[in-house]
């Protein structure tokens, strides 16, 4: 009893359908070369149609190897036997079997090195993210490891300082205290870049912008002295992390207040552009040289403004929480005439009765220190 072969499985045909219909292909023109009145026609036809398939998928040097050693003698012996039922003669069109055979070859040259480039480009796009993948789980890691010490260190220096009621070592004490509470928020916004990724980064709300511009403004109006204007041009929602959006302006108003002088101005003004929101921070301090305006988004990327000072996260940090947003900053300053932060993020809707007078509506507030409302 004879064993009955089983068909190609359907997986076999997927893979290989290029190549079946470029076998299919070629016999057609094969057989149309050696038949049909036009034989030169059917002749470039597979060629072409060899060099096209090559563009699709890059075969294995055996396998190109096979497929053109089969085209070359395939092709050459049809065009051979054209060539005699013609009547002899005519050799001179078998040059182009060769000459066809040089610009496949010079074309999958061409092919394997675009190939192997882009592998190469793939290859390293892999290690950099693996690299960066590392940094962020270093970051991570080293992070919380430093919380723990920090927190047990801080707890015997106020130990220390409660324990001595006045002298140069209680002084010290406080100066330890600060040193620990600026290095917890230091590793606090490392933690924070390292989880800008993260999908549960933001957790969004409609968020009502007047009630939270009041709060933003109030709060900072009690510990600066500045001399503080609110505007919200229209009172709306937007869909946006309330904890990530205030520590972003909470991070330029701090820059703000560390760049101005005592009574110097600050200013929050929000207004909708097409169906985005526009929040500008303003302040009438040091400001920026030019060449210092980008580096600052950078992370530990300090603009050299006078009396600068911090970690250098601060502002990369805004931009990250802005860009998880969907949306964009942008700075505008000269030195000595203060600086202009412009965020820009998207989905803001007007609210339906945004055209009754509110609390932060119209004209610019002004709010002193130590007002904890408008006045």
């Amino acid at each position: 009893m004879s064993a009955i072969a089983s068909p190609p499985p359907s997986g076999w045909l997927r893979r290989h359908w290029l190549e079946i219909g470029l076998a299919a292909f070629i016999a057609a023109n094969l057989v149309a070369m050696t038949l049909g009145p036009w034989p030169t026609v059917p002749f470039h036809f597979i060629w072409v149609s060899l060099t096209v398939a090559l563009g699709i998928r890059m075969w294995t040097s055996r396998t190109m190897a096979v497929g053109l050693t089969a085209v070359v003698l395939l092709s050459g012996w049809a065009l051979f036997a054209t060539v005699q039922r013609a009547g002899g003669g005519g050799f001179d069109e078998m040059t182009e079997v060769p000459l066809m055979a040089v610009i496949f070859l010079t074309s999958a040259w061409q092919v394997r090195k675009r190939q192997r480039a882009s592998d190469e480009l793939t290859r390293m796009a892999d290690v950099q993210d693996r690299l960066l993948e590392s940094q962020r789980e270093f970051v991570r890691d080293s992070t919380h490891g430093l919380r723990t010490p920090i927190t047990i260190a801080r707890g015997y220096a106020e130990l220390v300082h409660d324990a001595l009621p006045t002298g140069a070592i209680r002084d010290d004490a406080v100066i330890v205290i600060e040193e620990l509470d600026r290095l917890a928020r230091y590793a606090d916004r490392l933690l924070l870049l390292a989880a800008v990724e993260h999908p549960d980064f933001l957790r969004t709300h409609p968020l009502a912008l007047g009630p939270f511009v009041n709060r933003v403004i109030e709060r900072w109006a009690v510990v600066a002295d500045r001399r503080w204007f609110c505007s919200v041009a229209l009172d709306g929602t937007i869909e946006a992390d309330e904890e990530r959006l205030s520590l972003a302006i909470d991070s330029l108003l701090e820059n703000a207040v560390g760049h101005t002088d005592a009574k110097g101005s600050i200013s929050i003004r929000t207004r909708p552009r097409g169906g985005s929101l526009i929040i500008e921070i303003k302040d009438d301090g040091t400001g920026i040289a030019p060449e210092d305006l980008e580096p600052i988004f950078e992370r530990f990327g300090r603009a050299a403004r006078p009396g600068r000072t911090g970690t250098g996260l601060g502002l990369p940090i805004v931009r990250a929480i802005v860009r998880a947003h969907g949306g964009e900053i942008r700075v505008a300053s000269r030195p000595g005439a203060g600086a202009t932060f412009t965020i820009e993020l998207p989905g803001f809707r007007a609210s339906p009765a945004s055209a009754t007078p509110t609390p932060l509506g119209g004209d610019d507030l002004l709010l002193d220190a130590g007002a904890r409302s408008p006045r």
